[in-house]
């Protein structure tokens, strides 16, 4: 920076007089630093913070679906709720309000509420943004964990209504890959982004084994067990039969190039559930029910984590909806001691 004489002089005379009332001039430059900062800080709105938390927070370290769900999230329900607010005005009086005006949307609520969490703990603890966190206190809303499973009735009339569906499709081939799919997660309870982005050369039949490559707790290998063995063999021969050749197990009906869309998959179970008379149906129904069979016919915990890839043993209390008939034949097994 260049300066004039006369710039110069002004200046000097500037430093002088702030050096002779005590003040340090460098002093000047950063309160006015500060108080620009501040005067930033005081404009950012929670949209802004939710933006920065998706950039550097969510795209960096979760997975695509992950990363399309929380931003469907923030786009669809906290920014219109939250987002004009000033970061500095976001309060518990405003959090509280926010709850009850989503009291009939509770898991959305306990959903969106674990993002924002997210967002503000990074706002405190790594990017200086604010000294607490105003959400501290706001409780989720009670858990109504779903109890949904099929008994063996329905589980069975679901196995029939779906080898129907396959036969009575009127273009076979890879119309017929959604309800294949659907087999599929009946035969093994599978996660539905495992069983839908299953490739060929992660089956290993010898050993009995399917290797993910990429689930959702990582790279995972798990039994195939025998249902999904069979689904798996005739699947192939289907797929020989009617030309289908693909990476994929299960290709999508747009093209062999890619895999089969959670949607259809979706769409396809819905209607084999009206087929079979069955309510209440969903691929998450699939894995809650290979999990409450496994545990009535006396596995552990350690054998349903294991089959499962979970990362715990009290994955299996979750999703076991029923082991009544487990208990029953634990109790009817215990030797009677009569006394003497």
């Amino acid at each position: 920076l260049k300066l004039s004489p006369d710039q110069a002089r002004s200046v000097a005379k500037s430093m002088y007089g702030l050096i002779a009332n005590g003040i340090h001039p460098r002093q000047v430059d950063r309160d006015a630093k500060s108080a620009a900062q501040t005067k930033k800080l005081d404009q950012l709105t929670v949209s802004d913070l939710l933006r920065r938390f998706m950039a550097e927070h969510c795209e960096t370290n979760n997975k695509p679906n992950t990363i399309k769900r929380t931003r469907t999230r923030i786009d669809n329900i906290l920014v219109p709720a939250l987002g004009k607010i000033r970061l500095r005005e976001l309060d518990r009086e405003v959090l509280v309000r926010w709850r009850k005006q989503m009291a009939s949307r509770p898991g959305q609520f306990n959903q969106c509420r674990a993002i924002l969490s997210t967002a503000l703990n990074l706002a405190v603890n790594n990017w200086g943004l604010l000294k607490s966190s105003p959400l501290r206190g706001i409780e989720k809303y009670p858990s109504n964990t779903r109890s949904r499973y099929l008994n063996d009735d329905e589980y069975v009339r679901m196995l029939r209504a779906t080898a129907l569906c396959i036969s009575e499709i009127e273009k076979p081939g890879l119309q017929t890959i959604p309800a294949w799919a659907c087999r599929a997660l009946l035969a093994r309870g599978l996660r539905i982004s495992e069983t839908i982005g299953m490739e060929w050369t992660d089956i290993d039949f010898q050993s009995d084994r399917i290797n993910l490559p990429d689930s959702k707790v990582g790279k995972v290998s798990v039994p195939i067990g025998p249902y999904l063995r069979t689904v798996l063999e005739e699947l192939k021969g289907y797929a020989e039969a009617h030309g289908i050749v693909s990476k994929f197990v299960f290709p999508s009906p747009r093209g062999w190039d890619q895999c089969i869309s959670y949607s259809a998959v979706y769409r396809r179970l819905k209607l084999i559930a009206v087929e079979a008379s069955v309510d209440d149906v969903s691929p998450h129904t699939t894995r809650a029910t290979m999990a409450t069979r496994l545990a009535n016919n006396h596995a552990s915990s350690f054998a349903i984590q294991a089959a499962f890839a979970w990362k715990s043993t009290a994955m299996p209390n979750r999703y076991v909806k029923d082991a009544s008939t487990a208990a029953q034949a634990a109790l009817n097994a215990l030797p009677r001691l009569d006394a003497a």
